[in-house]
């Protein structure tokens, strides 16, 4: 084993981190790498380490798993002693033991998929304990993990970052050793046979995994002849989920819950949506959903609020739609289902797909960059 590739979530495969880390392993496939994480299930994959989470969380269950974690992945890599360590972060689990590992290790990389400002913690700790101890706990939490963060980014001998809104979130002795790695796209995986427009009304998609920062506000707010036009496709699972749903059902929203869905089966169901959407609260600067290199791969336009790099993404390569308020997704929603052909004009996101973002051309950089941190046998 050369390199070591520690990941929170990594089985099944559902979700940023998982597939991110995948595709970096495939092309990495001649140096064995081992991914360790956390994951729920049986994974039979000799390459693949998984340390079981627990399906309901309480604060006990919780401590012991992050024990466990810890534990079992700093003895993994004192016994393989890998070249290089990749980290996929900002997830606790891996901040916690980050500061060990260059004991076991010649080089540490930092690979961060998102800003560790989009982890709301008191959020979190108000799932199961009561708001009053939420609160100062998640600041707490939030405290303690950005400084191990910064432990973590000066310990690293090279740090990878998913998008250029996260390199300026870094400080300035980071950023001279960061490069930039895209999530990208499977995009022999997602393509478009555009099986669509056969519903009476709009079809639009949500993929995530329905965290706090996501927002659903703008629907709720349409006009109820308006609310008639669409249909809302919700993709994925989180613990906000219920909420939403309940908040949906109480604004006339129609609404398809479709769960979580097999990556692999994910393209059929993309393959009859029209839209796909996300709208994020401004504290979210840095994100660029991996939803939208999916999207765009199969020829959905997407419509997003005017939040950081999100927004950049989508102007720059004319992926979708911005709106700011429910009164420009209201006559956006109008204009498009009157002239549902209009849509046609992105029927060549996928090629842009390929050329600019495809996952293969970003994890064939991602080995690039580490290249030079290999130890010649």
């Amino acid at each position: 084993m050369k390199i070591l590739f520690g990941v929170d979530e990594y089985f099944p495969i559902q979700s940023a981190p998982g597939v991110r880390i995948e595709s970096f392993r495939q092309k990495l496939a001649d140096l064995s790498p081992v991914v360790f994480g956390g994951g729920i299930g049986i994974c039979k994959d000799p390459g693949i380490v998984l340390i079981q989470r627990p399906v309901r969380t309480t604060p006990l269950q919780l401590l012991l798993y992050l024990a466990r974690f810890q534990l079992a992945f700093l003895r993994l890599a004192r016994k393989a002693k890998p070249q290089i360590v990749v980290l996929s972060v900002p997830k606790y689990e891996l901040l916690l033991c980050a500061p060990f590992l260059r004991r076991f290790t010649t080089s540490l990389v930092v690979d961060l998929r998102d800003s560790l400002a989009f982890i709301e913690y008191e959020a979190f700790l108000e799932s199961f304990m009561p708001r009053f101890i939420a609160k100062p706990l998640g600041a707490l939490a939030r405290w303690l993990s950005t400084g191990y963060q910064l432990r973590a980014l000066r310990s690293a001998t090279l740090i990878t970052v998913a998008n250029a809104g996260i390199l300026e979130t870094l400080p300035e002795w980071a950023k001279l050793k960061t490069v930039v790695v895209s999530n990208g796209v499977n995009t022999s995986h997602f393509i478009p046979k555009m099986n669509r427009g056969r519903e009476q009304r709009l079809q639009i998609a949500y993929l995530g995994n329905f965290v706090e920062k996501d927002r659903f506000n703008l629907f709720a707010e349409l006009p109820k002849e308006t609310k008639e036009l669409f249909e809302l496709n919700l993709i994925g699972s989180g613990r906000n989920k219920p909420r939403v749903l309940d908040d949906l059902r109480r604004s006339g929203i129609q609404y398809n819950d479709r769960g979580v869905v097999d990556h692999k089966l994910l393209p059929e169901l993309l393959d009859s949506m029209e839209l796909g959407f996300l709208f994020r609260s401004e504290s979210a600067q840095e994100s660029i959903p991996v939803a939208f290199y999916e999207f765009a791969s199969m020829n959905i336009p997407v419509i997003c609020n005017p939040v950081g790099v999100m927004e950049e993404f989508v102007r720059a390569n004319d992926l979708g739609y911005v709106v700011k308020e429910s009164s420009e997704l209201d006559a956006l929603l109008r204009k498009l289902s009157q002239d549902r052909l209009s849509l046609r004009s992105f029927d060549q996101l996928h090629n842009k797909a390929v050329e600019r973002f495809s996952r293969e051309s970003q994890a064939k950089r991602f080995r690039e960059v580490i290249t030079p941190l290999l130890i010649s046998d």
